[in-house]
């Protein structure tokens, strides 16, 4: 008898359905939205690498965004183990497996790989939910690639393009393209190129990026609170 695996009820939809498709839709996406999304999908990544296992498969089809309206939600959970495997801290696989839009350049290369494959796709998803942008997605000019030109090859192609830029000029890249969102000597644009850096070894845990995705929503609503501050004392006076 095959195993069935029975998630926990989510009353909502996908984040593809949520916040991307063309539109109405309850949420729209940005930075506030990104750094509300990621912190509980780096959660779930903890759970899962800490108790030996990879995940594979991350996208936003995969992401359940519980009750989603107005820009607020109630919970996010992770769907879709189909990819899952047993694969603990320092040991790897070497199966090629996943969506390409999100999948780590060392497994488009056929090489060996463990759970930081994880956490590239993490990488992609905050830049794709904080600013649409999804580099498997773009040519060699920075063209968007058509729907109906979409292929493996070309989504291989601009990610291993983009997995090989400097540090420098990933930065010209996510900035150039939402300057809004994503800043020069940002914290989370810091974050968001760790989790895009080519060696795999050198990107963080999925331990750290929760620690570094709360310090930077810890500052960013001390931030807020003091404008707010700020705006109210103006108008008292």
């Amino acid at each position: 008898m095959g195993v069935q695996m029975v998630p926990e009820y989510a009353q909502g939809m996908d984040l593809f359905h949520a916040g991307m498709k063309t539109g109405p839709r309850p949420l729209e996406l940005d930075r506030s939205m990104a750094l509300k999304i990621c912190l509980p999908v780096a959660k779930a990544l903890v759970h899962l690498h800490n108790n030996g296992f990879i995940y594979r498969d991350l996208k936003p089809e995969n992401i359940l965004v519980e009750n989603p309206r107005q820009n607020q939600f109630d919970a996010i959970m992770l769907t879709d183990m189909g990819f899952v495997d047993r694969c603990a801290k320092g040991q790897k696989k070497s199966d090629f497996c996943g969506t390409i839009e999100y999948m780590a350049p060392e497994m488009m290369h056929n090489k060996s790989y463990g759970q930081s494959v994880d956490l590239w796709s993490l990488g992609v998803l905050m830049l794709e939910v904080g600013a649409n942008y999804v580099p498997a997605l773009f040519d060699s000019n920075d063209k968007v690639i058509e729907f109906k030109e979409q292929s493996i090859e070309k989504g291989m192609e601009g990610t291993q393009r983009f997995a090989r830029f400097s540090r420098e000029k990933k930065i010209r890249k996510i900035t150039a393209y939402s300057p809004t969102v994503f800043q020069q000597d940002d914290l989370l644009l810091g974050l968001t190129l760790d989790l895009l850096r080519n060696e795999s070894s050198m990107r963080p845990e999925a331990d750290e990026v929760v620690s570094r995705l709360k310090t930077i929503i810890a500052a960013e609503e001390q931030a807020h609170a003091s404008v707010k501050k700020r705006t109210v004392t103006s108008v008292s006076h």
